[in-house]
């Protein structure tokens, strides 16, 4: 039997990269393939399986042992198309001419039949790690790619998701395969002169190519979603606002932000800010409360008369949570401090909202009440607030209209009691609702509230279409009350004679 000197196996790899380059491979140099040589190649390849498949799933993940029976086919299908190749009519030998060496030396002894091409054992082996190569090299790309999608969390893998990231993903993971199969074909071509012999191993190898495209195998590492979940809670918790000393931070935050507020000047009308956030799973609601505090202290000149409940985890030790009690504790000292012949105060409320009237209150993990419009109307009244400004920055936020509609208040909402507003989010700035009224035209264009929200409204709807809110327009409302309109337009026209009229910031 014809020999290598030297049984190099790791001139496999060398010949197997050829392989994957699409060249031809030089297999009368290797050593004949043993059943222990292959059975290494496949523990080698499904251990980088493993690996490459646990690089791709976000820690922390499960092992899934079953899929060590799947996948399979494809390994069978190659194996079975090297055995057709190798028993064909016409094997050819290999593709560098062997030189048969002269048989008249009797130390010499002839070559069998089956030295003149590879072996079954030996194209097989070569093909195995030609995969193997070809598919780590485009893991090792495609999986940064995967990564970056499922951290972002618009999608957990190949199978969800649209657009060119995800087109891209499919496309570098199609085009491996076609690789391997281009490789593999063109490997057991060039050692067959047999037109049947082939015929089967290209069959055989495209079956394998098809099955892997319509069921890719079974995944080893799944992503552990309680693992995951515990994960995020034990973040949060690190940083909870439930640690004693955030704790007894927060009992005298609210006590301090109360005693720092002054009492009104005799004979002038000052005006007192509330802003109410309870909604700490979205940035855009404290962003609100900041305009919204901003605008009322450098337009309207309310400055140190302004109080900030919001719950956000950056904001424990500096401002007062937002919760029902703290809110009517606010309201009820605030009333002590205004003298209601001549103050106001304005209130703006910011979160997500029901169709049931009802103002959303999340800061895991406390348990808040949501909170209703008739509760703040029972709590101004009990605190002898006489005039009043209401802002509702929500969802279906008309709906609190009628419950504190009155002669002294002035009410302004971002949707009517029918439909959605539009602009709050993970990703959001400002609502359009706070940023039309707000943001652009109380900061910079009037100090009416009313000629704000008027202003504001096509600027709105405008951009909810371009925004494709498709429940239609939010419908921003506003009521206003006879007595707080002769208050408030007293209010503006003591800042317009302070100010020598409307002033850009």
């Amino acid at each position: 039997m014809n020999t290598v000197a030297t049984k190099d196996y790791f001139s496999y790899a060398h010949e197997a990269l050829r392989v994957a380059r699409l060249q031809v491979p030089h297999l009368h140099q290797l050593p004949r393939a043993t059943p222990l040589l292959l059975l290494g190649i496949c523990a080698l390849d499904l251990l980088v399986t493993l690996a490459l498949q646990y690089a791709m799933v976000p820690s922390p993940s499960r092992f899934y042992p079953q899929a060590i029976a799947a996948g399979w086919f494809s390994t069978v299908a190659l194996a079975l198309g090297c055995w057709a190749l190798r028993f064909s009519p016409a094997h050819a030998p290999a593709p560098e001419s062997l030189v048969v060496p002269s048989f008249d030396d009797p130390a010499t002894e002839p070559p069998e039949p089956a030295a003149l091409g590879p072996d079954a054992a030996t194209l097989l082996a070569v093909a195995l790690l030609a995969a193997l190569a070809i598919n780590t090299l485009g893991s090792l790309i495609y999986i940064p790619l995967y990564r970056m999608e499922a951290f972002s969390g618009e999608s957990s893998g190949l199978n969800s998701g649209t657009g060119a990231p995800w087109l891209l993903q499919w496309l570098m993971w199609g085009a491996g395969a076609v690789w391997v199969w281009v490789a593999q074909v063109l490997l057991l071509s060039r050692f067959t002169q047999s037109s049947s012999g082939s015929l089967i191993s290209v069959a055989l190898i495209s079956s394998a190519f098809v099955m892997h495209l319509w069921a890719a195998p079974a995944a080893f590492w799944y992503a552990d979603d309680e693992a995951v979940e515990g994960e995020k809670a034990a973040a949060r918790a690190a940083q909870t606002h439930l640690k004693p000393a955030n704790l007894l931070k927060q009992a005298g935050v609210f006590e301090a932000a109360l005693a720092a507020l002054p009492p009104e000047r005799p004979s002038v009308v000052d005006t007192y800010v509330i802003t109410y956030s309870p909604y700490a799973s979205e940035d855009v609601f404290l962003k609100e409360s900041e305009v919204v505090s901003r605008v009322m202290a450098e337009r309207f000149g309310t400055g140190a008369r302004t109080l900030r409940l919001v719950n956000h985890i950056s904001t424990v030790a500096t401002l007062p949570w937002a919760t029902p009690e703290n809110l009517q504790a606010a309201i009820a000292h605030v009333g002590t401090l205004m003298n209601p012949a001549e103050d106001l105060l304005f209130i703006h409320f910011a979160s997500h909202g029901g169709s049931d009237g009802q103002l959303e209150s999340r800061f895991w993990p406390l348990q808040i009440a949501n909170l209703g419009a008739a509760e703040v109307r029972t709590w101004l009244d009990d605190a002898g607030v006489a005039t009043r400004i209401i802002s509702v920055s929500a969802c279906y936020s008309g709906g609190w209209v009628p419950a504190l509609k009155s002669p002294g208040t002035l009410v302004m909402t971002a949707s009517d009691a029918e439909h959605t507003s539009y602009g709050c989010g993970v990703k959001s700035e400002l609502t359009y609702y706070t940023r039309a009224v707000f943001a652009e035209q109380l900061a910079v264009s009037t100090r009416s509230f009313e000629k704000a929200l008027f202003a504001a409204r096509p600027i709105i709807e405008a951009r909810e279409i371009e925004g494709g809110k498709k429940d239609g327009f939010s419908n921003p409302q506003i009521d206003v009350g006879t007595e707080a309109k002769a208050r408030i337009d007293r209010w503006l026209a003591e800042i317009d004679a302070q100010t020598g009229g409307l002033k850009s910031p």
